[in-house]
């Protein structure tokens, strides 16, 4: 992995307008994991109170992309080609907990999953195929 990749992540979040919106903020990046925290705010709760589905899917997708580029090629960047969400319970609170790993790392595909959390509580699990995009030459 190479030593700079929590600054190009940060820097990938600062760069990304939705994913800046989300106020990501990176706890722990090491090779192949990811933790991360994001605030919750009112416009991303359900009528209820309960954290919407979408911001859930939406850390989620986004966390599992981020561990899996800890182990690609630094030139390289991902999209996400499919994402399975499994919606476990609601919840309510003022934060999100995600944790990213990378499950199989290849030359034109990665793979990678997440777990949000929220209050200590398991809220969802989701897995999803990343393409590597090759830089233009």
């Amino acid at each position: 992995m190479n030593i700079n990749i929590k600054e190009r992540i940060e820097d990938n979040i600062r760069n990304n307008p939705f994913v800046s919106h989300l106020g990501i903020t990176l706890i722990e990046v090491k090779e192949g994991y990811i933790k991360a925290e994001m605030p919750l705010r009112s416009e991303e709760k359900q009528y209820s109170g309960t954290v919407h589905g979408g911001v859930l899917a939406s850390i989620a997708d986004t966390i599992a992309g981020y561990a899996a580029y800890t182990v690609t090629d630094k030139e390289a960047g991902l999209l996400t080609t499919d994402l399975d969400i499994k919606f476990l319970r609601s919840g309510w609170g003022d934060k999100l907990v995600a944790i990213g790993r990378s499950v199989k790392s290849g030359r034109r595909m990665q793979f990678g999953e997440c777990e949000v959390y929220c209050n200590n509580k398991l809220m969802c699990k989701a897995s999803g195929s990343f393409l590597v995009i090759e830089p233009k030459k």
